[in-house]
């Protein structure tokens, strides 16, 4: 049972610390520096950030460097293609004026997902726990009668 103990610990904090997150419609004004945010690109953006990012990404995902002026810049670390596919991105920030953003979303904890997430992993470690003991006490019992161990004892 000793074994379960650190793996049972792995699963409660990646639920509880890694979270379930939304990205809620913010206006570019209300970005905190240092902010996570999913922006998606007007056609204009496309084109302009084509020779940069490739033709097929129409969003980006990462974090605020710094707002200055109509210009967000963002330090991407995830490129979102058309064909619904997420791209690791490693280049540099991206500077992104207001005629290349359709939309700003900024990263939020989900309350509700991560406690749903985080009962649902209770609930299954639990199950798995019940099944190891099951399995546990039926297997130290060859034969299914009585207690040899206690019998062995000298008990009655």
């Amino acid at each position: 049972m000793r074994g379960l103990t650190r793996p049972v610990a792995a699963l409660l904090c990646a639920a509880t610390f890694g979270g379930c997150y939304r990205y809620a419609a913010a206006a570019p004004g209300a970005l905190p520096s240092d902010g996570h945010v999913r922006v998606a690109l007007t056609d204009a953006g496309v084109a302009a950030l084509a020779p940069v990012v490739g033709a097929s990404v129409n969003g980006l995902e990462g974090s605020v460097v710094r707002q200055s002026g109509d210009t967000l810049v963002v330090r991407a670390d995830r490129l979102l293609t058309t064909a619904n596919v997420d791209v690791a991105w490693t280049g540099g920030d991206l500077a992104l004026p207001a005629a290349w953003r359709e939309s700003v979303g900024r990263r939020e904890l989900s309350v509700g997902r991560t406690a749903a997430v985080t009962a649902g992993g209770i609930a299954l470690i639990g199950a798995v726990i019940a099944i190891v003991r099951s399995a546990s006490d039926e297997g130290g019992n060859p034969g299914g009668g009585g207690d040899p161990i206690g019998l062995r004892r000298g008990r009655p």
